[in-house]
């Protein structure tokens, strides 16, 4: 588990350095502009950047690429609600997400879910979670991104936790979570936040948010190895909450000595 965290923070770092470097800065753009190779990068690769950037109401993007606004991007932005304390939560149902589910890492952390019933589900189905939806904090703490993925399923959050259905027709999910977490996107969240009982952002300002991206197939192609990051971050949150479930029902067994050192090895190579 521990060589999973620290592998993941390795892998992180390395998609956070490849998107910032492509989408953010256009180094490989910046390159060809000024008649260099871009560095570590092939022909083919090479040849999806346009050689010169335009101005734009962001700064300088791409000649090529377009400004869209999240709510363009998306098929649905929207939020939960809060069920009333004494109804609606149960020990074992729809798993349901709030802010404190969700770490400064972007994982969504399965010992801090609670949970509600079918009939609750159904009450508030206007943000009842999808694979791939991402999620982002808009109450208490701001700005905090993650992605549902189909463990987390069924599942449902609460009032607290804005959810983005990407239009996959238009965008490559991976983007724009990369974006959600960018210092841009993240300055225009914290620029406008309401200051009330609890600090707050309303879906209209998610929705404003403005990105510049290339048409969908160079997307997709640009964002490959960035996804194939992603992938094995997950991969290995998985493995890591296998590992830790298989980790307490033997623990306690070990301990007692009912089960033998050998015996707890083996199930644990198993997993693993």
């Amino acid at each position: 588990i521990e060589l999973n965290r620290k592998t993941n923070a390795t892998l992180e770092a390395m998609a956070r350095a490849l998107f910032k470097s492509w989408f953010v800065d256009f180094d490989p753009v910046r390159a060809k502009a000024e008649g260099r190779a871009p560095a570590g990068m092939d022909p083919a690769t090479a040849n999806l950047f346009p050689s010169e950037l335009i101005d734009s109401e962001l700064g300088l993007i791409p000649e090529g690429w377009r400004i869209s606004t999240v709510e363009q991007l998306t098929t649905l932005v929207t939020k939960g609600t809060t069920p009333s304390k004494s109804q609606g939560y149960t020990t074992h149902g729809i798993r349901f997400v709030r802010v404190n589910a969700i770490d400064g890492h972007g994982e969504i952390l399965s010992d801090q879910l609670l949970h509600i019933d079918c009939e609750t589900d159904d009450a508030l189905s206007r943000s009842r979670l999808c694979a791939g939806d991402i999620l982002v904090s808009i109450a208490g703490t701001i700005g905090r991104v993650a992605v549902v993925e189909g463990w987390l399923l069924p599942a449902n959050t609460n009032q607290a936790v804005a959810l983005l259905r990407p239009d996959t027709s238009l965008v490559e999910p991976d983007l724009l979570f990369r974006h959600a977490t960018s210092t841009a996107i993240q300055r225009h969240f914290n620029e406008r936040i309401v200051h009330a009982v609890q600090a707050n952002l309303s879906l209209s300002t998610i929705k404003a948010a403005k990105i510049a991206l290339p048409d969908r197939e160079t997307q997709r192609a640009l964002s490959a190895p960035i996804s194939s990051f992603h992938e094995s971050i997950r991969r290995n949150r998985h493995e890591s909450q296998t590992l830790a479930r298989v980790r307490d029902a033997l623990l306690p067994r070990l301990l007692s000595g009912e089960l033998p050192v050998d015996a707890a090895e083996r199930a644990v190579e198993e997993v693993a």
